[in-house]
């Protein structure tokens, strides 16, 4: 009997064990995310903020330089065809900034024919077409030169989104490029395309934080059920793509002191460190030349793990940014 008892207590005793080093196992294993890389679409992205805004609209230039007599509607305006928009006094002689502040000081209208010379003539400018009255910068009293855009009708039939793109990313830019855009005003998600990109470059800002610019414009597709000129549009231009690509989340890939770039890949039971070959980055991730393969599951969180042999990779996911 005493056989017996003893044989029990022994056999409980290594259950306990067992349990106890089993448990401590599990308590020390830390668990993290991973996710299954695959060769897809590389895709390079350039993300802008722009102003909505009708497309189809028609500029309106002087003729000759002059000043403001009247301006009779303001922007944002519905106006029609032949509507007189601005009466002014212009000249087709050449005359300088200095001679036009004149005509701006003078404090009388009817002194602008002598000051511009004899050339000068009474001037209206009206609506070429039915629309929107809009980038009117002029007013009463001001002055403007040959050829300077006075202002625009637009039409209410297309939208495009005017960004005002940096220097540095430019040359990046194309006509014909896609654009995802956001307006933040509307539930879904728009699609467009690079229509024209400015011949010149502007500056903005004060004096000791100016930037330079240039302005390009996005058609969008199809109808835009609820959009109005003037809301705000996030826009995301694809600037370049690579098929076929193995990517990684940025989050997945560390460095050593070297400067070599690894990764932790799951074995199943825990995670072991991989070095690998990097190639270009992307904005939906960072090519992998070498190291791992497609279907291949590694941490999502690489900077997570402090011990890989004590790391299970768990709750994996398929990386499809």
């Amino acid at each position: 009997m005493k056989r017996i008892i003893a044989a029990i207590l022994v056999s409980v005793t290594l259950i306990l064990i067992v349990f106890a080093v089993g448990y401590t196992r599990i308590e020390s294993t830390d668990r993290v995310r991973g996710v299954r890389v695959s060769r897809r679409t590389a895709v390079e992205r350039l993300a802008y903020t722009g102003t909505v805004e009708y497309s189809d609209s028609s500029n309106v230039s002087a003729n000759g330089s002059g000043a403001v007599q009247s301006v009779f509607f303001k922007n944002g305006d519905i106006v029609e065809a032949g509507d007189v928009i601005m009466t002014a006094f212009e000249t087709y002689a050449d005359i300088s900034g200095s001679e036009l502040y004149s005509v701006l000081t003078s404090g009388s209208f009817d002194g602008a024919a002598e000051l511009l010379g004899s050339g000068g003539s009474a001037a209206v400018y009206t609506a070429p077409a039915d629309g929107v009255l809009t980038g009117l910068d002029v007013e009463s009293g001001g002055f403007f030169v040959k050829g300077q855009t006075l202002f625009r009708v637009s039409g209410k039939k297309s939208f495009q989104v005017q960004l005002a793109v940096a220097e540095k990313d430019i040359a990046k830019v194309r006509k014909g490029q896609g654009v995802t855009v956001d307006c933040r005003a509307l539930p879904d998600m728009l699609h467009g395309s690079v229509s024209s990109v400015g011949d010149s470059a502007s500056q903005t800002g004060s004096a000791g934080a100016k930037i330079t610019s240039v302005k390009v414009g996005v058609a969008l597709d199809g109808s835009c059920d609820g959009l109005k000129p003037g809301y705000t549009a996030d826009c995301s231009i694809v600037t370049a793509t690579k098929q076929n690509t193995l990517l990684a989340p940025y989050s997945s890939v560390l460095h050593d002191e070297t400067g070599k770039a690894f990764v932790y890949a799951s074995n199943g039971s825990s995670a072991e460190k991989r070095f690998v070959a990097q190639g270009e980055e992307y904005s939906n991730g960072i090519e992998i030349l070498d190291g791992i393969d497609d279907g291949d599951v590694i941490v999502y969180d690489a900077a997570k793990v402090n011990d890989p042999s004590k790391t299970v990779v768990s709750e994996v996911t398929v990386y499809a940014k």
